[in-house]
């Protein structure tokens, strides 16, 4: 049995031996996907706090401070190629660790004010170094729709109309961008496509829309489709 087992370590070895490095892009693959699987959770307790859901809330919060110590322990003395030249990473995952860890324990609206910004601190790290993921396609499309839903407390009068229009052809663009970048196998989902393509609806019939009353409608008809795939997919 020694000898088998001596054999076994040795074919082992070799073959872990032979085995080719991982590339840069596999690499950054993997941090993303580590970030990603984090960032699930975060987007979660930011629905939840946002929502009411205390219970559930603190359920995803957990699961994100415990995946995000478990990724800044393992990256951050030891940064993808694609971020080695970045000399804040280090810095960035651990200040993403402190704002999550200031959060515990607190009522909801503390906790959104200590989470929130994390958003940002993701995709300012990724933007240093030249990565771009879906998530960051996301984020531009959010902030589109930011801007449009501005007109939700004042709607546009005559004046002010071929503004908004321009406003929900720029929102549109970011949704058709999404649903392009999209990564093929989440592009085909039935879900995904259903709330992209409700989105572009919405926003066709807003483009056309005059009457102050439908127009508040549409917008939160599509802030509620905002959210959702933020929350889904983002």
């Amino acid at each position: 049995m020694r000898g088998l087992r001596l054999v076994s370590a040795a074919l082992f070895l070799a073959t872990a031996l032979a085995a080719p490095p991982a590339t840069a892009d596999e690499a950054a693959d993997a941090f993303h996907a580590a970030v990603a699987g984090a960032y699930q959770h975060y987007r979660e307790a930011i629905h939840y706090y946002e929502t009411g859901n205390s219970d559930l809330g603190e359920l995803a919060f957990d699961q994100f401070l415990a995946g995000w110590k478990a990724l800044a322990a393992r990256y951050a003395g030891n940064p993808p190629p694609a971020y080695a030249k970045d000399a804040d990473f280090a810095e960035t995952l651990s200040a993403i660790e402190a704002k999550a860890a200031s959060a515990a324990g607190a009522a909801p609206a503390e906790a959104l004010l200590a989470l929130k910004p994390i958003r940002g601190d993701l995709a300012a790290l990724r933007k240093r170094s030249g990565q771009r993921v879906f998530s960051d396609c996301v984020d531009a499309m959010n902030a589109a729709m930011d801007r449009l839903w501005d007109y939700r407390q004042k709607p546009p009068d005559a004046r002010r109309l071929p503004a908004f229009q321009a406003a929900a052809r720029e929102t549109a663009a970011r949704y058709r961008d999404c649903l392009e970048q999209a990564p093929p196998a989440l592009r085909e989902t039935a879900e995904f496509r259903r709330m992209m393509e409700g989105a572009l609806a919405s926003l066709a019939r807003l483009e056309a829309a005059t009457d102050a009353e439908l127009i508040v409608s549409l917008l939160r008809e599509l802030r509620s489709f905002d959210k959702l795939i933020w929350l889904r997919f983002g």
